[in-house]
């Protein structure tokens, strides 16, 4: 969520200029810089032997955000990022951007909670800046105690939540930092800066080292500028789609050629790899690629051919089957009205028996132990569990094979629709909702605003667990699917069709009200937690739904700068996998085909 909470405080200016910076970056903007970064760690106590490992950089994420800056993260002042830095790699470009600190004198800035360390007390002396723009900010950085006031979530479920922070907050630390930026005043914002911090981390007792020293140098170099919905910012997209594409068309043929054939006859079950197959393949299909493609042709071979199982494997397979079968512009069709919903698919006989074989695998995968009728949920292989994650992609699998002509059981659509409702988390309070339809959006029209709406998210099994924001965006999701799924059989009852959505108006108001595409909403302890698999579950629950603005935010553009700010030149998304790259390709591809929401 963005909201400045930081308490920066001014304890003297020495100089004050005629004119205060401000930053000059509205919301339908970004910049993007080249970031470079090098860390080192040293043990301090006790001393090294020699020969002995040197001990990780604790404090320091060995994995660090994209070099982007979001004209949305700007607080209305002008001054600088309203979003309050996660951990190291985030509070050295926060206090660079700081531009209330662009004069000479002293102040007092104070970071809630950065990770591991919890609350951070910043002593920041500027020297004056020169004709040119460049300053010098010299730093103290000291460990305070974390407030229990910032722990996020219901006033109820606060305590328990302070204390789990309390044992990830962990750390102390002591540091200086010193960084050099240079604000161009013409275009009222930072074109560059050089950081280096020199800090001891204190950890935990148990430990293998009781202090160890860190270093840490940043050069970040403003690259280009983005603004939302431009014919270059369409281009730029366009380009990191075509090169994603061809980088996990070669990931996908490595993939074929290091899977066992035949399976081993002491593991028939087992998978080998399908599942990543099964994700390339839907990934490069949504991405354009020709469907005579032989790489392509092989994998959806080997999904034909192999015995799949688990839930994600058979499900991604079904969306990838489905894929290879739809109109590559059914999506644009949808959008410009020439149709209401998706058309039915025509695979042949042979794929349809396939397909048919793993909807009844995915039958099979239900937690076996309630009335089917009335909680249909999923996990890997069936048995006595579920999470909303296997949920969510046993449904999206399941509309493929219905859009394909295979027969799903209505049951299976009304039980997961009483599951999701059910489990869906105690309100956070109300909110405005306005919501921009793409048609909306092309009309010039005004957003359909609710008032009042309960923002109500999802957690990965149970409310009591807390919500956050992949399995928010998986409830709503799978709702809409269900409310199609019904639809389109007639067989949906008016009284379920209303529930259904209430809890899908209450997904999206706790996506708006916590939507920040740089970590996965509600998990203030893991913020780089599966941040692909939510930004790509943010695109399916928008473009199911055919949102194209969550309130005011523009989520799309959002989250396609965070992406092009992280993708290489040889097409992959740092610092991810495999798998994050395919999520990163079909966000920006804006792959999920809408369904006929009843507007």
């Amino acid at each position: 969520m963005i909201g400045r909470s930081l308490a920066a405080t001014v304890v003297f200016a020495t100089v004050v200029p005629a004119q205060v910076a401000r930053w000059n970056l509205p919301a339908d903007r970004s910049l993007i810089y080249d970031r470079e970064r090098t860390v080192n760690s040293r043990a301090i106590d006790p001393q090294p032997k020699p020969g002995a490992p040197v001990p990780p950089a604790f404090g320091v994420p060995g994995t660090f955000g994209a070099g982007v800056l979001l004209g949305v993260e700007i607080d209305q002042k002008g001054r600088g990022q309203q979003r309050e830095p996660f951990d190291l790699a985030e509070l050295v470009p926060f206090l660079a951007f700081d531009l209330g600190t662009f004069k000479a004198g002293k102040a007092r800035i104070e970071a809630p909670a950065v990770k591991p360390f919890g609350k951070l007390v910043i002593e920041v002396d500027g020297a004056a800046p020169s004709a040119d723009g460049e300053q010098v900010l010299r730093c103290r950085i000291q460990r305070g105690p974390l407030d229990e006031s910032r722990v996020p979530g219901p006033a109820r479920e606060r305590k328990e939540r302070y204390e789990a922070l309390q044992r990830s907050y962990d750390h102390g630390l002591e540091a200086t930092l010193e960084i050099t930026r240079r604000h161009d005043a013409s275009a009222s914002r930072v074109r560059e800066f050089d950081a280096r911090l020199d800090g001891t981390v204190a950890l935990p007792a148990g430990r293998e080292w009781k202090h160890v020293g860190i270093t840490v140098e940043e050069r970040w170099r403003l690259r280009e500028e983005l603004i939302a919905d431009n014919g270059a910012f369409r281009e730029r997209v366009g380009e990191a789609i075509r090169i994603g594409r061809e980088h996990l068309l070669g990931k996908l043929d490595e993939q074929i050629i290091r899977l066992p054939e035949p399976p081993p006859a002491n593991e028939p079950h087992v998978d080998h790899g399908a599942g990543e197959i099964a994700l390339l393949a839907l990934t490069v299909l949504k991405a354009g690629v020709r469907r005579d493609d032989p790489t392509l042709l092989d994998a959806l071979e080997v999904l034909r051919t192999r015995r799949l199982r688990d839930t994600y494997t058979v499900s991604i397979a079904l969306m990838a089957l489905e894929a290879f079968h739809a109109d590559p512009n059914e999506r644009q069709h949808i959008l410009e009205g020439l149709i209401d919903g998706p058309r039915k698919r025509t695979p042949g006989d042979a794929d349809r028996a396939t397909m048919t074989r793993w909807v009844a695998q995915l039958l099979d995968n239900r937690d076996s132990r309630p009335d089917k009728a009335k909680a249909s949920r999923w996990t890997y292989n069936g048995g006595e569990d579920f999470d909303h994650s296997n949920t969510q992609y046993a449904l999206l699998g399941l509309w493929s094979a219905q859009l394909c002509g295979i027969d799903v059981p209505v049951e299976v659509w009304t039980g997961a629709a009483r599951h999701w409702i059910e489990l869906q988390c105690q309100s956070e309070g109300t909110i405005n909702l306005g919501l921009l339809t793409y048609r909306q959006l092309a009309q010039n029209k005004g957003r359909t605003t609710s008032t009042g709406v309960d923002a109500r998210g999802w957690s990965y099994r149970y409310p009591g667990e807390g919500p956050y924001g992949s399995m928010t965006a998986a409830g709503t999701a799978s709702l809409l699917i269900v409310q199609a799924a019904l639809r389109e059989r007639g067989t949906g009852r008016s009284e379920l069709l209303g529930e259904i959505g209430r809890s899908v108006r209450s997904g999206y108001a706790w996506l708006a009200k916590h939507l920040d595409v740089r970590s996965n909403p509600g998990r203030p302890a893991e913020y780089d937690a599966w941040r692909s698999y939510w930004l790509y579950g943010l695109e399916r629950a928008c473009e199911l739904g055919q949102i194209a603005r969550l309130g005011e935010r523009d989520w799309y553009f959002e989250g396609a700068s965070l992406l092009l700010a992280m993708q290489r030149e040889d097409g992959h998304f740092e610092p991810g996998s495999i798998v994050d790259d395919c999520f990163a390709v079909l966000f920006l591809k804006k792959a999920q085909v809408p369904v006929s929401t009843g507007r």
